[in-house]
């Protein structure tokens, strides 16, 4: 049987914080390993974050549910880090990064790579300008480095805060059904190639809030709620239509992101089912 991790991640630490005070405060639970308290390049500041190695996995145990952590002053959010080898370690080991305004992808690496080390950094540009679209992607080594990038609060390049959202792997997403072939798709709609399906929408979500936040990853021609035709209530889910087929190549590459307080779906329409398309008939 795999030993549990014996690290976990703390977010949210006061500046004041050094690593002897976060021992301090955890060697209550038991023996501490290791702290490590990140620390910025330039400034040698606190950078918010740490970690905490453990003697004995099962000491995690006993704390890491409770709330209200609280060290300086300041309540700290805890996570445990995933052990390698486990089976949770297949998880996304990429990032989506969004409202990066002028950086590059060497922007990306430098500021990202505290967390951890880097695979590969790229900014999305225009096809034609080779203008930056404003967002791009970060993949690191391993899901444990991701799980903290996002829980850590206050992402900023530069003076400019910016967007992180976890990638959600394609063999994570829910499924299972038979998908609909790309022909029969672009048969029945020519521009369904460039439109994405999203399923799992709050009921008050409106066309107009779907087109404003898909935006983020390009031009937007569509978008549209489905609705009960009895009812006029929302199903649920609906379509988003970009200009590009280049688009919808990079939103559904999200597969599940938090929109509006819901956890959505995000796939290509070309892969929406046979089923699912009879909904909107």
């Amino acid at each position: 049987k795999m030993e549990g991790t014996k690290q976990i991640f703390v977010g949210g630490l006061s500046p004041v914080t050094t690593e002897a005070g976060l021992k301090a405060y955890f060697e209550r639970y038991g023996p501490v390993a290791n702290v490590e308290v990140l620390l910025d390049r330039v400034t040698q500041r606190s950078r918010g974050f740490g970690f905490v190695t453990f003697e004995n996995a099962s000491t995690i145990d006993a704390f890491i549910d409770k709330k209200d952590h609280a060290i300086d002053g300041k309540v700290v959010e805890l996570r445990k880090a995933i052990p390698k080898g486990s089976p949770q370690e297949s998880r996304s080991t990429q990032i989506f990064v969004g409202a990066i305004g002028a950086a590059t992808p060497q922007d990306l690496k430098n500021y990202f790579s505290q967390f951890g080390e880097i695979t590969d950094a790229q900014v999305m540009s225009e096809k034609g300008t080779g203008k930056s679209r404003g967002f791009g992607f970060v993949t690191f080594s391993n899901p444990e480095i991701v799980d903290n990038v996002v829980g850590f609060v206050g992402h900023k390049i530069g003076e400019a805060a910016i967007e992180v959202k976890k990638a959600i792997p394609r063999s994570a997403t829910p499924g299972g059904s038979r998908l609909e072939p790309a022909a029969y798709g672009a048969a029945m709609n020519p521009n369904r190639l460039k439109q994405i399906f999203i399923g799992g929408l709050a009921p008050t979500v409106t066309g107009k809030e779907v087109k404003e936040y898909f935006q983020l990853y390009g031009a937007v021609l569509d978008a549209q709620v489905v609705a009960d035709r009895a009812t006029s209530r929302s199903r649920g889910f609906g379509f988003v239509t970009f200009d590009s087929n280049e688009m919808v190549d990079i939103a559904s590459r999200m597969r599940l992101l938090q929109f509006a307080g819901k956890l959505v779906e995000v796939k290509k329409a070309e892969n929406v089912s046979i089923s699912q398309r009879k909904k909107v008939a």
